[in-house]
């Protein structure tokens, strides 16, 4: 790498009086011609700027910046993930009440362009505005509410960019010198080679750096290594996160080099002002949209109009990859040009898929808007910034994003909210009885909820957003722990007192989630708007909203509520099932029900509503803790017969050991051995673990007669109970509680699906049948899980859902297993615990939650034909029809 300067009196006299170097005359007038040289001896001049970080204007607007976009391909994950980062924190800001200027853009001069264009058989041009168009589509479709989209194909910003040079040069940091060295096309600048891998390869595209050798301008970058070093010693939160704040600290401290601002190769550019045969270097050209994005479109934009209008910057969010532009090169031209430096540059991490780098090489990119299409806005946007800790590298897995999404939009938000509103709906006509102010008073829950929406302040503004998040999920959780601890169902069937209990414990938890829908605005702002909206708000009342909507007290007596509706889709994770119900499509011959099930498998079917799971069928007084669910002694009293209430089609309950699915009209529908019904005093009793108590042989006219063929029944609660206690079977409940339940049947980590599909598939089963009864691999437990989940095992040789099952076998196979102890220890303490261990490793990874070998079928296309309700995996027959052997999915 060599440099060659040649000096031109005038440059030089320049430099020794950069006064007499005006920007405004000298400068219109001087002749260069393109061989002139500029000096190498920077040191001489004499550099304006100023270091000012902050500004006491009560008016300066917060100025929030994300790159700007190079069009040279599509918009990623890794540009939607800082966009995505940058609305929230805009949108925080706003409801702190700031002026806020959020600035985003494309990128869209140099040579990666001109060649990306040409590659696709188009000019320039045509290229920047078609992938320019993509981006702001995309803004879109991810709720992004930037202010300003600027361009650096706009005429506005080539103005302010030559502007910008005329007023460095002046400051005598502008000299012309030969270059040679190593450059790297897609990084679009000159590479040391300490920092290149074998082979002149680049670090950051692995591919070899080209020998160039070029006479270009070059900016004294050199000249404000010290002035660079004392901005980050008196003001080290300039550079966030603090780890990055050391890494600019070591690149300023290796020593500076003069960098190269013009290219003499490349066409697609802004001209260089005094020399139209080369243009100006795209990262000297792009960082100054943050500047031309705030001048307004006006016939003649100046660089200083531009600057009063919001320079500097609050925050620039960028990705770690382009720090030192912006944390090095960028301050030292602001320091040339004597302009302020931005408050702070926060450098975030990359983002992998399954723990590996993406790549398309590696067939693993992660297309934004295919997850946006599959899993909506707010899904999106609450996964990368609850689960990717701000500024550190984060992963994706499809299967986390679904057990995140669920857990914690679908279940703990949606859920409080929907089963709330059905309560008030049932006992208070959807109209809130006093203000939350006065139902709260005294209220342990108020005190947290304020605490909470405190400490998720506090994050917003240290740009923790993953910890934003966490903290407003904590009050979720708080008010789903005081539903459950005060039972207002339960209350309700009181009375009096009790009753008005109940109904300000509903304007308690409802005010709980209007907080929580203000809170979460910055990340869900979707979300919140429908959560604001089943609250009884209209859309502006919601976009008047501030970040004093926090504080307790928006629920006003009188206020009455939306009906209750899910505000958030349960999201099934289909990938697998797809491609294997398509596969069956292939290459089954014939009319089978598989085939009907491939047709019913499409993207909307992945989102099913969610509701409550932990229902509220404790309304009794009498309800009270008995062995491993909820014992409910008569009279027991459940919600109405609509079963679009939220209660009905509630949890699968069982009494011993029948599991069934309430319908309303107090009524439930089970399944039992085809023709004899489970319980009736025969000497089946005797014989299997699925029997009940005896019941009455007198005829009971709501219930279905024995004589029905499929084995499913409708039977009244009388009848179904026969004397015995009714317990409620638990969906979704944590690995921790499942574990902890030291027999099976009781509950599952398997989530549940809305209320009326459970009663649809109920009913249908009803009058179809369930297929033939095993107590092993068909069961009225495997039944009622189909029932609240649609799953469905596929491998016919293995148990089927049945906790009762896995119990049945789990318990010998953990004493044959933990035998051979014998050898090892005589404990029997010690042996003892391997065999509870086992066994309760055999029951977690039975459970139809955790299980790999499931799908979800369509009530629809089971039939008859379904002879155990099950699916079956089998090897593939040798036919000429299959290009080559896989397993298949059939169908009994």
């Amino acid at each position: 790498m060599a440099i060659r300067i040649n000096c031109s009196i005038q440059n030089t006299l320049s430099l020794l009086n950069p006064s007499l170097f005006s920007l405004h005359s000298r400068i219109s007038h001087l002749k260069l011609k393109p061989q002139l040289r500029f000096s190498q001896n920077p040191s001489r001049g004499v550099a304006f700027f100023c270091t000012c970080a902050t500004n006491n204007n009560n008016d300066q607007p917060f100025v929030l910046t994300t790159p700007l976009y190079y069009v040279n391909a599509p918009p990623h994950m890794g540009s939607a993930y800082t966009t995505i980062a940058a609305d929230a924190i805009a949108r925080f800001q706003r409801l702190l009440g700031k002026k806020v200027i959020f600035i985003t853009g494309t990128d869209e001069h140099g040579e990666k362009i001109a060649t990306a264009a040409m590659a696709q058989g188009s000019n320039p041009h045509d290229h920047c505005n078609l992938i320019s168009q993509a981006y702001r589509t995309l803004w879109k479709d991810l709720d992004i509410s930037y202010d300003k989209f600027i361009r650096t194909t706009d005429s506005k910003h080539e103005a302010i960019v030559k502007e910008f040079y005329l007023r460095v040069l002046a400051n005598g940091d502008i000299y012309r010198a030969d270059y040679e060295g190593l450059y790297c096309v897609n990084c679009e600048e000159y590479k040391d080679e300490k920092e290149l891998l074998d082979n002149n390869k680049c670090p950051v595209h692995l591919k070899p750096c080209v020998s160039r050798k070029e006479d270009n301008y070059f900016f004294a970058l050199s000249k404000y290594q010290k002035s660079l070093e004392e901005t980050l010693n008196k003001n080290p939160n300039f550079v966030q996160p603090s780890y990055r704040l050391n890494e600019v600290q070591s690149w300023i401290k290796s020593g500076l080099r003069d960098f190269s601002i013009s290219r003499a190769s490349v066409d697609w550019g802004i001209p260089i002002p005094n020399d139209k045969t080369q243009t100006i270097y795209v990262w000297f050209d792009a960082l100054l949209g943050y500047i031309s994005a705030l001048s307004d479109d006006q016939e003649q934009p100046g660089l200083q109009g531009a600057v009063s209008s919001g320079w500097p910057a609050a925050l620039h969010l960028i990705g770690k990859d382009i720090l030192r532009f912006h944390a090095v090169y960028w301050p030292a031209m602001l320091m040339s040009a004597g302009l302020s430096l931005p408050n702070m540059v926060f450098g975030h991490g990359f983002l992998t898929k399954d723990g590996m780098k993406m790549g398309k090489s590696l067939g693993n990119t992660l297309e934004p808007n295919d997850l946006v299409q599959k899993f909506g806005t707010d899904a999106v946007r609450y996964f990368f910034l609850r689960e990717v800790e701000f500024g550190n590298d984060g992963d994706y897995s499809e299967e986390r994003f679904i057990n995140i999404v669920n857990a914690h939009l679908a279940n703990t938000i949606g859920n409080l909210l929907n089963r709330t509103l059905g309560l008030l709906k049932k006992n208070c006509q959807s109209t809130l009885v006093v203000d939350s102010t006065t139902a709260a008073e005294g209220n342990e829950l108020k005190d947290n909820v304020e605490k909470l929406v405190d400490k998720a302040r506090i994050h917003y503004e240290n740009l923790s957003l993953s910890s934003a998040c966490e903290t407003v999920m904590e009050i979720g959780n708080a008010g789903n722990l005081y539903m459950d601890e005060h039972a207002p169902w339960s209350l309700f069937k009181q009375g009096g007192t009790a009753s008005e209990a109940a109904a300000k414990d509903l304007v308690i938890i409802l005010e709980t989630v209007r907080i929580i829908a203000i809170a979460l605005f910055p990340v869900t702002p979707s979300l919140s708007w429908r959560m604001y909206e089943q609250l009884g708000y209209s859309r502006d009342q919601f976009d008047a909203t501030t970040w004093r909507d926090t504080e307790w007290g928006g629920l006003k007596g009188g206020q009455v509520m939306a009906q209750p509706k899910p505000i958030f889709a349960k999201i099934e994770n289909q990938t697998e099932v797809e491609d294997k119900v398509s596969a069956v499509g292939r290459n089954v011959k014939g009319e089978g029900i598989l085939r009907r099930a491939e047709a019913s498998f499409d993207r909307k079917s992945i989102l099913i509503p969610f509701s409550v799971n932990k229902e509220e069928v404790e309304e009794s007084s009498k309800a009270e803790e008995h062995r491993d669910g909820v014992a409910i002694q008569q009279p027991w009293a459940f919600p109405p017969s609509a079963i679009f209430q939220p209660s009905a089609g509630f949890s699968a309950i069982w009494a011993k050991e029948n599991l069934c699915i309430y319908v309303g009209d107090d009524k439930v529908i089970h399944f039992t051995r085809r023709g004899q019904e489970v319980g009736t005093g025969t000497a089946l009793d005797l014989l299997l673990i699925s029997s009940g108590p005896a019941r009455s042989r007198e005829i009971c006219p709501t219930c279905t007669t024995t004589q029905d063929e499929n084995g499913v029944f409708s039977s009244c609660l009388n009848c179904f109970l026969a004397g015995g206690v009714l317990y409620r079977f638990e969906y979704a409940v944590s690995p921790a509680l499942f574990l902890a339940k030291a027999r099976g049947g009781t509950c599952t980590l398997a989530i549940a699906d809305h209320d009326d599909i459970v009663v649809h598939r109920a009913n249908y089963l009803l009058e179809n049948g369930f297929g033939c009864y095993n107590i092993f691999k068909n069961n009225c437990e495997d039944f009622a899980i189909y029932c609240k989940t649609g799953l469905l095992v596929l491998d016919q040789g293995t148990i089927g859902q049945s906790g009762q099952a896995v119990s049945i076998i789990g318990g010998p196979l953990a004493a044959v297993l933990s035998t051979p102890l014998r050898f090892v220890t005589t404990n029997i303490y010690g042996m003892a615990a391997t065999a509870v261990g086992v066994y309760c490793a055999s029951r977690y990874a039975a459970d139809i939650g955790m299980r790999r070998d499931v799908v979800t079928v369509q009530v629809e296309d089971l039939t008859r034909r379904l002879a155990t309700g099950l699916l079956q995996v089998v090897e593939p027959q040798i036919s000429v029809d299959l290009p080559h052997q896989s397993s298949q999915i059939l169908a009994r």
